[in-house]
């Protein structure tokens, strides 16, 4: 049931559990007592999401849901199911390398025990029972099951959406611990070790698309490095990297003029396709982006050709306007 899961990733690089020699999950020891056990990994990878994980027949059965959960029944949330992963998953915190799969940071935002709930009828004590109603809902396409985390109780359901293979439709049950208010994901701390994804980042881990990475061979290990140490006789301050990292580019830095001399001349264009704004889950701190605030308008292109000024849309509409001859 996992050879998709093995597949996928290099155990000598990525210190995510390989399933080989199972151990026993924090979650699954209390499964035994009181239910299967479930897990919600909120996962900084090429895009911020959540792995939620329910128990089954021995593997954590796993969706990828984008937005993360929602106590709000009119909320219906994507998940795309992905392979299955081994029980040991469910202790998984820290740093998947770069250049493995699923790169980034893992953090284990909610877990505890759960059982089937279809027509109010509940396997808590009967674990072959519980896995045998969701094996059946799985074939199905439709879950239904009362979770008890540490941040989320109730019911909720899991239902496939017609004419897919791996989409699903996460949504909360109408009962008592429904919030139409409260955005859940929000509380972004781990119930585990109390780090938000933030916390790993500033620790030294890096996200695909970030620009603070590690080597791959650190198995997720920060590879920052100690500061160095300065006399404070010498009244020496040491550059930071980013410092450094300033300098080398404005070393490299073409000069304005040398560039526009080596141009070649060409006609002047009667259309320039402009940067376009694009959607992104979450905001983010990179090197080299600037953000500004998304304003309703027409994106309006300057053209300026022998002294005069153009303004065009990017459907090349003409765009009414008061213009000034330039000197150029």
């Amino acid at each position: 049931m996992l050879q998709e899961y093995k597949r996928k990733r290099d155990f000598q690089k990525t210190p995510e559990p390989s399933g080989m020699a199972e151990k026993k999950s924090r979650a699954s020891s209390k499964s035994q007592q009181k239910g299967l056990s479930f897990v919600i990994q909120k996962h900084d990878a090429t895009r911020l999401h959540y792995d939620f994980r329910l128990e089954v027949d021995g593997v954590m059965v796993s969706w990828a849901v984008p937005k993360g959960p929602s106590l709000s029944p009119a909320d219906k949330r994507l998940a795309v199911m992905t392979e299955d992963h081994p029980m040991a998953y469910s202790d998984f915190e820290g740093i998947i390398p770069e250049k493995q799969y699923g790169a980034g940071e893992v953090i284990i935002w909610d877990q505890g025990y759960y059982s089937p709930d279809e027509d109010n009828e509940y396997s808590w004590d009967d674990l072959a029972e519980a896995n045998s109603r969701m094996r059946s809902g799985l074939k199905k396409g439709k879950l239904s099951f009362y979770l008890k985390g540490e941040k989320l109780e109730g019911s909720w359901t899991l239902v496939k959406m017609q004419k897919t293979d791996k989409q699903w439709l996460l949504i909360k049950h109408k009962d008592e611990f429904v919030d139409e208010e409260t955005d859940i994901t929000e509380s972004d701390k781990s119930v585990v070790t109390g780090k938000s994804i933030e916390d790993l980042q500033n620790d030294g881990a890096w996200t695909a698309g970030k620009s603070k990475r590690v080597d791959p061979e650190s198995e997720g290990k920060s590879a920052k490095k100690a500061p160095a140490k300065v006399s404070p006789r010498m009244g020496a301050i040491s550059k930071s990297r980013s410092d450094k990292k300033k300098e080398e580019q404005a070393e490299k830095q073409v000069d304005l003029d040398e560039l526009l001399n080596s141009g070649k001349r060409a006609a002047m264009p009667h259309s320039v396709s402009p940067m376009l704004a694009t959607l992104v889950d979450a905001p983010f701190h990179t090197d080299g982006w600037f953000f500004e605030p998304k304003l309703d308008g027409v994106r309006a292109i300057a053209l300026v050709h022998k002294g005069k000024c153009e303004l065009r849309s990017r459907q090349r509409r003409k765009l009414s306007f008061v213009y000034h001859h330039f000197a150029l």
